[in-house]
């Protein structure tokens, strides 16, 4: 390599490893945080882009973890074989958690049934390791926010809790934030762009649609309501830097296989023509690439071990691939 194109080299590696670190201080184009944080930069040197992280818009591999009753099981989507296959489990078994990924390889678990467990895991390595958890006990939504930091809120503590906290990778530090409109649990969670998430639907506000702003620390309660409404943790997921989704959950005592559409700088939701091939709540779900979203696993036991597609090009789903364990309670992230 000729000494300009070395120094070209260490140049545009340095940018890229300074945006990782300073995102937002740089020339960034907000793709999306999706579940696990994406960012574009434009490369000086030749005026390409450098494509940084796997969040949401390019996620190519989807993870689903614990589960009814206590499970530490994880197995790992292939959306190219359409099928699922046990990695390493989890240390300590939970239902009624959340999970987050940050960046292309580290996925993150936290919180469950009356707990704090916070878990980290390294696709790469195909290991978990336990870190100190939030400040509060509880079953919570969450979702990324960038390539360093997501929120986990609400949930459930001998109560419904609207308490939300933060938390940095980087220093592997928690820190309140700001406090959800109303106290709230089992609603679906998704993050919208960079810095911003939804938490929709749940038991004590089953037609709500709560924003939080990372610049501000703070939740707004939005003007739009969902179409229908939904409790029993509805699942939810992310396409792009705009667009969230909500599936499933329950309304009426109900099982629900419809899904609705959210536009975040629209404040609106819109349902979606035709619904999933199974009616489930107690459910999650995750997005690969910029187009697709899937529905995993949840109650009642015909939707336990099965998974189904969405296709945001042509608005439909099919059922792909099935779950080694069925399972509710689960938790499903992609990186």
């Amino acid at each position: 390599m000729a000494d300009d194109e070395k120094k070209n080299d260490i140049n545009r590696r340095d940018f890229i490893k300074k945006g990782l670190k300073m995102a937002g201080a740089l020339s960034i184009t907000g793709l999306s945080a999706g579940l696990s944080g994406c960012y574009e930069f434009e490369d000086p040197i030749g005026g390409s882009s450098v494509w940084t992280g796997g969040g949401s818009t390019g996620a190519t591999k989807g993870f689903v973890a614990g589960g009814f009753s206590y499970l530490t099981r994880v197995e790992k989507y292939s959306d190219s074989t359409g099928s699922w296959s046990a990695v390493t489990g989890l240390n300590s078994g939970r239902h009624m958690l959340t999970s987050f990924s940050l960046g292309s390889d580290l996925g993150f678990t936290a919180g469950g049934y009356y707990g704090n467990v916070f878990e980290k895991y390294s696709d790469s390595v195909g290991t978990w390791s336990t870190l100190t958890g939030s400040a509060a006990r509880r079953a919570p939504g969450g979702f990324g926010l960038d390539i360093d930091s997501s929120i986990v809120g609400g949930g459930m503590f001998t109560g419904a809790l609207n308490t939300s906290e933060k938390y940095v990778d980087s220093t592997s530090t928690w820190s309140a934030t700001g406090n959800l409109p109303l106290a709230n649990s089992y609603m679906a969670s998704m993050p919208i762009g960079t810095g911003v998430g939804i938490f929709a639907g749940g038991n004590y506000a089953p037609s709500a649609t709560f924003r939080y702003s990372d610049s501000t620390g703070s939740w707004s309660y939005r003007a739009a309501a969902l179409a229908t409404a939904r409790s029993s943790s509805p699942l939810g997921f992310s396409l792009g830097t705009d667009l969230g989704f909500v599936a499933g959950g329950y309304n009426t005592g109900a099982p629900l296989n419809t899904a609705e559409k959210y536009s975040d700088s629209a404040d609106s939701w819109t349902a979606i023509a035709g619904g999933m091939s199974y009616s489930r709540g107690w459910t999650s779900g995750f997005s690969l690439g910029s187009d697709y979203g899937f529905a995993v696993g949840g109650y009642p036991s015909l939707s336990s071990n099965t998974t189904e597609k969405y296709n945001n090009v042509t608005n439909s789903w099919t059922v792909s691939g099935t779950l080694t364990t069925g399972s509710k309670d689960h938790t499903c992230f992609s990186m």
